[in-house]
């Protein structure tokens, strides 16, 4: 699978190409969205909740913005388990 990184988020077949190869899991590496306003968190969260694996998450410094850490923790539980 090749990916584009101009593709917008939108356009990009996320859901068909993760589930089509069916890997054990998925690991966003941070940055999930580039501010942390709820309607950035909402479109990925609507992206990612159908794929048909487990989705594990790291935040990155681009998810803390614009308050975006109370989102994430509702989203995706806590931000650090240390």
């Amino acid at each position: 699978m090749s990916f584009d990184p101009y593709t917008s988020i939108s356009t990009y077949d996320w859901n068909g190409n993760i589930n089509a190869i069916k890997p054990a899991f998925v690991v966003d590496n941070g940055d999930l969205v580039y501010g942390g306003e709820p309607n950035k968190y909402r479109l990925f969260y609507e992206t990612v909740s159908k794929f048909q694996v487990p989705l594990y998450t790291t935040l990155g410094n681009h998810d803390i913005r614009e308050n975006g850490l109370p989102i994430y923790t509702e989203l995706f539980g806590p931000a650090y388990n240390g």
